[in-house]
């Protein structure tokens, strides 16, 4: 039943301090160990965590692997069954984490558990989701589109927004910020697509899974917060442009637009 906690850092170093400052409960728990896996940062965030948390492990990167070389990287490393896979901008806020590696334990057929996830005011985070189809990344960028006949309507299904986000339910994906795993599973569907590096790894593999047979589980009663930066909405930084190159790589990728495969 052992946990290993794994935090991805880009120039995150307040945030990555918080997020550890948050799980304190668990970073010196003797089935847990815990890992940040920086990429290649230059504020100073691997000198401070080494200061402040000697015994988490840091796997410092030399250069800036993007998000799912550095997350399998991580995985590798991971010495326990379970793995939490988190970004630097998540904090734990309650719930018990190894109820959810009971969960998957029980569950065979469940691959990963997706926590509730809050956004900084309190308010529930839309992080389980159905699969993306071509015009959901269009209409968040330029919402006006959504008075358009057959557009109304596909960005609130696809974020599921009339689901009652305090059950549990399955559901198609989740948000790679916070993502509790069965790291055999993981393996089993390949990791994240090393071909994407920023965005969408997580309905990629979310995708991949439920052709495998696989389950994906969201659980309210495990909360994080995350701010949730949207860096790929600013068409001046280079996320932005890598985000849209995983996208059209997606799609291409799994041969659809409209409807997804069938799983």
């Amino acid at each position: 039943m052992g946990l290993s906690i794994i935090i991805l850092n880009h120039n995150e170093k307040q945030s990555v301090l918080e997020c550890l400052e948050s799980l304190a409960l668990y970073l010196r728990h003797p089935e847990c160990e815990c890992m940040v896996a920086d990429n290649a940062s230059t504020d100073g965030s691997v000198e401070e965590l080494r200061c402040s948390f000697p015994y988490v492990n840091i796997m410092a990167n030399r250069a800036n692997m993007g998000i799912s070389r550095a997350r399998n990287a991580a995985f590798r490393e991971a010495a326990y069954p379970y793995v939490l896979s988190l970004d630097s901008d998540v904090k734990f806020i309650s719930g018990d984490l190894f109820a959810g590696t009971a969960f998957l334990d029980s569950h065979p057929a469940t691959a990963m558990v997706g926590p509730r996830l809050l956004e900084a005011s309190g308010a529930v985070q839309y992080s389980c989701r159905r699969f993306l189809t071509a015009p959901v990344p269009v209409i968040s960028r330029l919402p006006f589109l959504k008075i358009l006949p057959g557009l109304a309507g596909l960005e609130d299904r696809h974020l599921m927004k009339e689901f009652d986000h305090a059950a549990e339910r399955a559901v198609d994906y989740v948000l790679g910020a916070c993502q509790l795993w069965k790291k055999s599973d993981f393996f089993t569907a390949g990791g994240y697509d090393e071909r994407i590096f920023f965005g969408p790894e997580d309905a990629d593999i979310g995708l991949r899974l439920r052709q495998a047979g696989k389950s994906v589980f969201y659980k309210p009663d495990i909360v994080f917060s995350h701010v949730h930066r949207r860096r790929t909405r600013d068409y001046r930084s280079p996320a932005a442009w890598r985000h849209l190159a995983g996208l059209a790589y997606y799609f291409r990728k799994h041969r659809y637009l409209f409807r997804p495969p069938a799983v």
